[in-house]
């Protein structure tokens, strides 16, 4: 580019403005399971910001370790069923413990924490790249 167009200059400024995405746009993993994403009941705000829904997208995405999901369960009383569903976003994962904390703290139904564990066991989304 250089030899083409001569020098090139990057200027780094200061962010003064942030842009939230639109709501649909937010958590697009959990999102695409529409069965866990019902389930946990968050509005709008809370998908957005909650530290739930951001741990939940990963582990729809892909995100393979699960240690976290017990505490979260505890934290937000997850169901097991919805604790089961995730832990099944990881191909042969089977250690779920964590997401049983988590049906407990959010009161997540155990056919919401099966479809995780299901989810989990599978493999989880091939698509995902974050």
């Amino acid at each position: 580019l250089q030899a083409k167009y001569g020098d090139i200059e990057t200027y780094v400024v200061k962010l003064d403005k942030f842009y939230q995405a639109e709501d649909y746009h937010q958590k697009y993993w959990l999102r695409n399971r529409k069965d866990i994403f019902d389930a946990l009941k968050l509005n709008d705000a809370e998908v957005a910001n909650s530290v739930l829904a951001a741990k939940m997208n990963a582990y729809c995405a892909g995100y393979t370790d699960f240690s976290e999901l017990e505490e979260l369960k505890r934290e937000h009383g997850l169901s097991d069923s919805l604790v089961e569903k995730m832990n099944a976003c990881c191909p042969g994962y089977t250690d779920f413990s964590e997401l049983e904390e988590l049906k407990r703290e959010h009161g997540l139904s155990d056919s919401l924490v099966e479809k995780v564990k299901n989810f989990a066991t599978s493999g989880g989304d091939p698509r995902a790249c974050h």
